[in-house]
């Protein structure tokens, strides 16, 4: 797929390439400012790929809730938009 698209639409796969190794540059210059020399472009690579994997901190639902940024009335909100635009295609279809 990769290959056809790089075909078809080369500056597609350039522009995908350029923000993958964006995503993978800032952390780089972050470990190094903090004292993690060894710390490689490729690792950095890997660490975005998600190769990398921490223990789970012990916490529960309330902490969890306690740093949600949702509430009920932006969920109802929300809902209600969800609804009424199911609603109008709906209408419109027919």
């Amino acid at each position: 797929m990769w290959m056809l698209l790089a075909i078809v639409a080369p500056e597609i796969v350039l522009t995908y390439a350029a923000g993958q190794w964006s995503t993978a540059r800032h952390p780089l210059n972050d470990f190094h400012k903090a004292g993690y020399q060894q710390w490689t472009i490729r690792m950095a690579f890997f660490a975005d790929m998600g190769g990398f994997v921490l223990e789970y901190p012990e916490t529960d639902v309330d902490e969890i809730w306690d740093k949600s940024k949702q509430d009920r009335f932006a969920r109802l909100v929300t809902t209600f938009q969800v609804g009424y635009t199911i609603l109008y295609a709906i209408g419109r279809a027919c």
